[in-house]
């Protein structure tokens, strides 16, 4: 579950949402952060009252088939075939002060599992995200970096507006 939670929580990582009380501090923590490991990033971005999260960067988005990597796990078979670039990996976040949110979900594309989803932010270039099963007690810290400047997937639907959220973990829009 750490590989599988760490990889989407890059992925999928999670925030404040931006309310107009909250703007400043929404605006603080939106953008994108990457996995401690490197291996992907994540958008994150207001979605009505809550923070979404998208896949936006990856250090192998292309798999050894030479063509991009899929949502080869999901477990509806329809969207297997779906880029994991641009893939809406978070949801539902929920802000519960300036520096935390509560009650979103976080899709593993690693193993095709959706977790639940609380973050913090430790400081303003680090988010500390917690995905779960039922409890937070039993669930798996993960540290994300803001990062600035990566170059974002050439993968239609990769391009991220608050306009475009899609409402469901690993949909495409």
């Amino acid at each position: 579950m750490k590989r599988n939670v760490a990889a989407l929580a890059v992925v999928a990582l999670a925030i404040l949402a931006a309310s107009d009380a909250e703007a400043g501090v929404a605006g603080s923590i939106l953008g994108v952060w990457r996995t401690a490991d490197n291996d992907s990033a994540a958008e994150y971005y207001a979605c009505g009252a809550a923070v979404c999260a998208r896949l936006v960067w990856l250090r192998s988005p292309i798999g050894p088939d030479g063509r991009p990597r899929l949502d080869a796990h999901n477990p509806d078979p329809a969207k297997r075939g779906q880029p994991l670039c641009g893939l809406q990996i978070v949801r539902g976040l929920t802000p519960r002060g300036p520096t935390r949110a509560t009650g979103g979900k976080v899709y593993a594309a690693a193993d095709g599992r959706t977790y639940d989803l609380d973050a913090q932010l430790v400081s303003p270039t680090r988010l500390k995200l917690r995905g779960y099963l039922g409890t937070p007690m039993l669930g798996q810290d993960i540290l994300l970096d803001r990062v600035e400047g990566l170059p974002r997937c050439q993968t239609p639907g990769a391009s991220v507006s608050a306009a475009a959220a899609a409402p469901a973990t690993g949909e495409r829009r």
